[in-house]
């Protein structure tokens, strides 16, 4: 009975002991480390980026620096003028702006001083500007309109170049003494620094400028004083010899001036007229005599 007791009591502890066991707050476990934990990784992409735009910066900052100290060495110390004809060089160089001692970068791009040029020539004797820019040095090329002529219009005279471009006006036919006088088509319109037109604005021209190659291949064009292309079938043109060329239409231009020459070695070119219209019955009179057939 005394062991009885004892199992009972026994029993009786164990019971409480896990009774008061339950109770007692279990303590949390250690956390568990998760795999990728650990030290951060850098970001190698953002890094090379990011040296790179520094390496750039400061390569941008020694480069400015440079120039600042490298650019006011190179000044204009000589500033030519080649073509000109209507103008001086010194007109020329004080139209362009530059200067003696002018940072040669800082006297502005090819087109800036080409239109500093044009708007100063009023007359426009200048047709196109050329700048050829060294370290210290600068030049200007002019060349002027090619193949000046004149014309009248309403009273006055004008004049022209061969694209028609209206140069200068003048009430004076003295001012344009030494070039061609030229009868034109019809004209509308005209007005200086601009280019004319004509009362037939669908009219074929291109024979103006053929006759004025042809004339000019042919060493011809210097010597004439005056032309007729008011009609591409009755061209025409004079020169400082007294003669008058009468071409015809325009065609066979090279063929009709080399007959031309032929003639005048044979006959004489002063005081003359010849026409050429039929290549094939030529004719040649004198001033003071009948008219001639040449003969083959």
């Amino acid at each position: 009975e005394k062991i009885k007791d004892n199992e009972k009591e026994e029993k009786t502890m164990n019971q409480t002991t896990q009774t008061t066991a339950a109770r007692r707050p279990q303590s949390a476990p250690p956390p568990t480390r998760p795999p990728y934990a650990g030290r951060k990784k850098k970001n190698t992409a953002s890094l090379r980026l990011l040296r790179a735009a520094m390496a750039l910066v400061g390569g941008v900052i020694a480069v400015v620096g440079l120039l600042l100290l490298i650019l006011p060495m190179f000044r204009v110390k000589s500033i030519k003028v080649e073509g000109n004809t209507q103008y001086t060089a010194e007109e020329i160089i004080e139209a362009s702006g530059i200067k003696i001692g002018d940072e040669i970068f800082a006297i502005g791009s090819k087109d800036e001083i080409r239109y500093r040029i044009w708007d100063w020539d009023t007359k426009h004797y200048i047709d196109e500007v050329g700048i050829r820019r060294g370290l210290t040095s600068v030049t200007i090329i002019v060349s002027p309109p090619q193949n000046l002529m004149f014309t009248e219009f309403n009273g006055k005279y004008y004049m022209i170049d061969r694209g028609f471009r209206v140069l200068h006006e003048s009430g004076n036919k003295a001012d344009f003494a030494g070039l061609p006088e030229v009868e034109l088509p019809v004209i509308g319109s005209l007005a200086v620094g601009s280019k004319l037109t004509f009362e037939n604005a669908d009219a074929d021209l291109s024979y103006i400028t053929d006759l004025l190659d042809t004339l000019e291949t042919a060493g011809i064009l210097e010597g004439v004083t005056a032309l007729d292309v008011s009609s591409r079938f009755h061209l025409a043109y004079e020169t400082e010899t007294g003669c008058r060329v009468e071409l015809g239409k325009a065609g066979e231009l090279s063929s009709k001036l080399e007959l031309v020459e032929a003639i005048f070695d044979k006959r004489g070119a002063t005081d003359a007229v010849v026409d050429v219209s039929d290549v094939q019955k030529p004719t040649y009179r004198r001033l003071d005599s009948a008219d001639l057939l040449l003969s083959n």
